[in-house]
């Protein structure tokens, strides 16, 4: 494919394959309940111009507009040698793959070089509230924070935090909102750190009859509670040996592994970055994650509802 797929395109593949994007838009994102909530949220975190602004499937009105021009240009800039990452996984006998590598590689000429985007990590300034009207059944709310991008030295503490307010029974959030108040149906807090910045997140979709008021009283409850104290050793060891757990399994198959190598020598230029990827996590203090709640989950945040439409 990165040496003959511009060879075999055409227009009518490429109208076939705009077709194909279109309907994955259609399901994935407009009929789809809560399908736009992440494109609503990178509108409002991110301001034009950054590259997260923009959902990566693009707008209808983007998909019709590409033109061949757009899409060879985008090919020829971005299909190179020089920006991509060529793992091999499993068993094989590697004098005869780098025979391979080299006979279907090695001609590939390298391609332009490729100026990276350098965008500043956005700051909301306050609170901004929004309220989507959409075909939903039940009532959601989104509370959306600035964090950091991956890799970052607060990157593992904000990992650890969102583990301790939502993974399993116990979680914080969990405990109060879906077993003691009973009132949501799930709810779930994520760090989702990317290349050039990151946002922190806490979903909480309603029980029938309950309001989005309370959900959101008793959601500040709990971060206030994490602020004025740090988490327990036990909440600690329980967060720190399921993200353990969770790489490690990631490990177990053949694509698992070469997908961790491909994101270390991407990203990092370190292809066997895992083990001091793990032990960045071992270092994270109960002291650490107080810190980053007070840090990044303040007053300057985006709540988004998503209710449903009237009538």
């Amino acid at each position: 494919r990165m040496c003959n797929l511009l060879d075999a395109m055409s227009q009518e593949k490429l109208e076939n394959q705009r077709d194909v994007v279109k309907n994955e838009r259609r399901q994935r994102i407009d009929n789809q309940p809560y399908g736009t909530t992440f494109e609503k949220i990178g509108e409002i975190m991110y301001p034009n111009g950054h590259p997260y602004h923009w959902s990566v499937i693009g707008s209808m009105a983007d998909l019709s507009a590409a033109s061949m021009e757009d899409v060879e240009a985008f090919f020829r800039r971005y299909y190179a040698p020089n920006n991509a990452v060529l793992v091999l996984s499993g068993s094989f006998d590697e004098k005869q793959a780098k025979t391979w590598i080299e006979q279907y590689f090695g001609p590939i000429k390298r391609g332009a070089a490729i100026t990276r985007p350098s965008a500043a990590q956005p700051k909301l300034n306050g609170e901004i509230r929004k309220t989507v009207e959409d075909n939903v059944p039940l009532p959601r709310v989104m509370y959306v924070w600035h964090g950091v991008p991956q890799f970052s030295a607060d990157e593992p503490a904000l990992d650890v935090l969102s583990s301790i307010l939502s993974q399993g029974r116990g979680s914080r959030l969990q405990s109060s909102l879906v077993y003691g108040k009973e009132l949501v149906q799930s709810i779930f807090a994520s760090n989702d750190s990317s290349e050039l910045a990151g946002l922190f997140e806490i979903s909480a979709t309603a029980k029938p009859g309950k309001s989005l008021d309370d959900i959101e009283k008793e959601v500040d409850k709990q971060i206030s509670e994490i602020k004025a104290a740090p988490p327990t050793a036990e909440e600690m060891e329980r967060a720190l040996n399921g993200i353990e757990a969770q790489r490690i399994y990631g490990l177990q198959t053949v694509l698992g592994k070469g997908s961790r190598i491909a994101d270390y020598a991407g990203f990092l230029g370190r292809p066997n970055n895992f083990q001091q990827d793990l032990d960045r996590y071992r270092k994270v203090t109960a002291a650490d994650v107080q810190r980053v709640a007070k840090a990044y989950l303040n007053a300057d945040r985006l709540v988004l509802a998503y209710v449903p439409r009237k009538g």
